[in-house]
């Protein structure tokens, strides 16, 4: 089989330098370095909220090592690797459910400069233009927030939601978002009922943007925490703790497989059950009778 060579990789950035949480009027792409590469199919990936530059980093990397290591050479990989940044940690200087609220507009600054910034790519040579997109928590939000910004774009065939923490009444039939979910682009939701920051930590955030007048309702439930609604997108159930998306090896998998279905998929390994050798019985001591021979 033909084989693609390694994919560049560029940064995209709305993060203002010294700030703790502006952002930028219009996407940072330095030289315009990924507008000008002519590259035919970006992984873009999108950080969630409470997420430093750094912090960001690994866990683009923990993918990224999931995801080439089984994707290969194939001819459909992507040719760019995207790593989009975000002033999403407001969080960390006024507590992580009050600053949560601050996040969301941030995360709704950031979607608009990041569709204006799409939409003006261009399409190289006579070949369409194909972008893979991956995001976590509020992360899924902002990227959400962007498609509904951009109607047409249908370049972007494929997206994976990783604990979306975007409300479920955006989605649902008749939603303002719920359009972005439509056919022919396919919408991955990854989820966990294990997730305890999906489970307390955001309807308590979402009732203090509620309270500072940020969401015009007091949502409760996130897309990442049951899936739900059935009607956008489709769900595949996880285990994992919301930090731990990044790493699953087994959503790179199906990423893979979304993206060239050629590929097998990973063989399961079985897990070997641990087994213990029962406890040694204990026998009581016994002392023989003593017997003594007559003289």
């Amino acid at each position: 089989m033909a084989t693609r060579g390694l994919p560049r990789t560029f940064e995209l950035s709305v993060r203002v330098p010294g700030s703790s949480g502006d952002v930028a009027p219009a996407v940072i792409d330095r030289n315009n370095a990924l507008k000008n590469s002519g590259s035919h199919h970006i992984l873009l990936l999108v950080h969630g909220y409470n997420n430093s530059h750094d912090v960001a980093e690994a866990s683009y990397g923990k993918f990224l090592e999931n995801f080439q290591a089984q994707l290969g050479g194939s001819l459909d990989a992507p040719d760019a690797i995207a790593k989009f940044h975000w002033p999403g940690d407001e969080s960390t200087f006024f507590g992580s459910t009050v600053g949560y609220a601050f996040d969301i507009n941030h995360a709704r600054d950031a979607a608009q400069r990041l569709a204006t910034y799409l939409a003006g790519l261009p399409i190289p040579g006579t070949a369409s233009l194909r972008i893979t997109i991956v995001g976590h928590s509020m992360g899924c939000r902002l990227i959400l927030e962007a498609l509904g910004r951009m109607p047409n774009a249908l370049g972007i065939s494929l997206v994976g939601l990783m604990a979306a923490a975007s409300p479920i009444e955006f989605v649902k039939r008749g939603g303002r978002l719920f359009r972005t979910g439509n056919l022919p682009r396919r919408m991955l939701k990854f989820f966990s009922e294990q997730d305890s920051v999906l489970q307390f930590g955001f309807p308590l955030g979402q009732w203090h943007a509620f309270q500072m007048q940020i969401e015009d309702d007091n949502y409760f439930e996130a897309v990442g925490r049951h899936g739900n609604p059935n009607e956008f997108g489709s769900p595949f159930p996880t285990e994992n703790g919301h930090s731990k998306y990044w790493s699953d090896r087994s959503i790179a998998a199906i990423m893979v497989r979304q993206i060239d279905a050629t590929i097998p998929a990973p063989i399961p390994v079985a897990a070997v059950p641990a087994r213990e050798l029962p406890p040694a019985t204990e026998f009581a001591a016994r002392s023989l009778p003593r017997r003594t021979l007559p003289r």
